[in-house]
């Protein structure tokens, strides 16, 4: 069989694969000499289309037909962002939809293989929670292009197969315990707990960053563009422009000499950290006005003020869960913690994550993975061919508790509101099946759904009309009874079913976007 894994990122995608030894590997496009990061960026060059690098070499000389950080735009409505990033003619989807297309085609042409069986998606857990509508035009995406998904799978859990496939293959058994995965990319920050059974993982908890409103994201995507922008105005006083040639070169060039600089990045950040005064150059940009110089001072004064709060609360959201799971974060026999995506290599990431964890020194077997430095970011595309291949099994749980808002009569007589909870977050799915209320509803064009997102509750008051679901029915002496499902996609579904035992479905997708319109958003916890 044919199967593949898709890690479909903001800034580069890497697609892997089965080689004729039966291991997995990471293609690297255009043969032997490639690379494994295919750069997300897709022009247009009068009749022709190039995406991964030479896409890359295109936007660097200025083509207006050039597009990139089309997966984290993939649901933004506002035309003025978009506008910004080039998304004036046509949607992030429609260039995410070439983009997929030309990655897969030319994947085939070089594997010289006639058809795909199989593929796995990952994309950000985050999008459980703050963006769903990102999951439902991917799956969109793989629909309109006839792909064989066999599912959607969030990042960090992808990362979580690649571990314990490698632990098995080194320590001849399976790591049995809890995986706090660390996944830090171009768009999102996902910091997610699984627990691990005998190659099967569950979620437990997950927390992060999605989109940021106003800008790109919030991860390495806007560290790299604050970083440019910032060195821009200091030096030449002035704003930099962006969806400008100039704009796009320069972050370019910084991205490329922040991945080719680590060693020195780091060895700088570290001095500065001890003494300020040691804060001299570390590389250079250039524009047409001149050299921008990069110094270990605003690398860390940006993402001090930009993200550094980010991470640290939503490691508190994780780590206030341990006590509910008794988990000992300090045994790395039932506790590993690790760091994946391209942003978790920066070493301003790496040691907020160990600074709070208190991890003295390299040697810490908690932040022990198994794999190489390399495959920190080729990890989640490995995990996704690894799950494709059905090697990993995925224990589904729900995204967010669902139920209904139903009134009763209290001892006094009085209406009282109360919530019928047909299933919890977290809670482990069983079989996909459908889960109905034990409460019967007399008026179905009265139906409150209640959900609870972990960070907000909402109410959502479907109109239904009772004739036109059941044509048949006594409206006036039924009774229906309401249920719920989700696939495996995490997509819901909700079920009314009458006293007979005749039932209908009615798709809920993205349930809080698609009825945004009638939701009503009860509390909400502000991080």
């Amino acid at each position: 069989m044919n199967v593949i894994g898709l890690d479909f990122g903001t800034t580069n995608s890497i697609l892997s694969f089965y080689n004729k030894t039966n291991s997995v590997e990471s293609w690297k496009m255009g043969g032997s000499d490639g690379k494994n990061y295919i750069p997300s960026i897709l022009t247009f060059d009068e009749s022709d289309l190039f995406i991964g690098e030479e896409a890359k070499n295109q936007l660097k000389n200025g083509n207006k037909e050039s597009y990139s950080k089309f997966k984290i735009l993939l649901h933004e409505k506002d035309k003025v962002k978009l506008a910004n990033y080039n998304y004036s003619n046509k949607t992030p989807k429609d260039i995410a939809k070439l983009y997929i297309k030309t990655l897969i085609e030319t994947y085939k042409k070089e594997q010289c293989i006639d058809r795909i069986d199989s593929v796995v998606i990952t994309v950000p857990e985050i999008w459980l929670n703050d963006d769903m509508q990102g999951r439902m035009i991917i799956k969109e995406i793989t629909d309109e292009l006839n792909l064989p998904l066999f599912k959607l799978v969030s990042e960090p859990v992808a990362a979580g197969a690649y571990f314990l496939n490698n632990y098995k293959e080194q320590n001849q058994n399976s790591f049995n315990g809890h995986l706090l995965v660390f996944d830090y990319g171009g768009g999102t920050l996902d910091i997610t707990l699984l627990e691990t059974t005998n190659e099967h993982i569950k979620v437990l908890k997950r927390s992060g960053q999605g989109n940021n409103k106003l800008e790109i994201g919030k991860a390495g995507a806007l560290f790299d563009e604050k970083v440019v922008m910032s060195l821009y105005k200091t030096t030449f006083g002035e704003e930099l422009q962006r969806n400008t040639a100039e704009f796009y070169e320069l972050v370019l060039d910084f991205e490329q000499n922040k991945i080719s600089s680590k060693n020195i990045i780091d060895k700088k950040i570290e001095q500065y950290n001890k003494s300020k005064i040691l804060d001299s150059e570390i590389f250079k940009i250039r524009s047409d006005k001149g050299t921008l110089f990069v110094k270990a001072s605003i690398l860390v004064e940006t993402f001090d003020v930009i993200l550094k709060n980010d991470v640290i609360n939503a490691l508190k959201e994780i780590t206030a869960y341990f006590n509910i799971c008794g988990i000992n974060n300090n045994d790395p026999s039932k506790f590993r913690i690790i760091m994946v995506g391209g942003f978790s290599n920066f070493y301003l990431s790496q040691m907020a994550v160990k600074n709070f964890f208190n991890s003295k020194t390299d040697s810490d077997e908690r932040f022990r993975i198994n794999f190489t430095q390399e495959d920190t970011t080729l990890a989640i595309s490995k995990g996704a061919a690894l799950i494709a291949n059905k090697f990993v099994k995925i224990d589904e749980t729900y995204p967010m508790t669902i139920g209904i808002v139903l009134y009763r009569k209290s001892p006094t007589g009085e209406l009282e509101r109360f919530i019928e909870t047909i299933f919890t977050k977290f809670e482990k799915v069983n079989n996909n099946s459908i889960k109905y209320s034990d409460e019967k509803i007399r008026n179905i064009g009265k139906i409150t759904i209640y959900l609870d997102n972990g960070n907000s509750q909402y109410t959502i008051k479907l109109d239904k009309n009772p004739e036109s679901i059941f044509p048949n029915a006594s409206i006036e002496n039924n009774k229906w009874t309401i249920g719920f499902n989700m696939d495996k996609n995490n997509f819901f579904y909700l079920h009314i079913k009458d006293e007979l035992g005749k039932s209908t479905k009615t798709e809920l997708g993205n349930i809080i976007e698609q009825y945004k319109d009638c939701l009503i958003v009860e509390s909400k916890n502000d991080r």
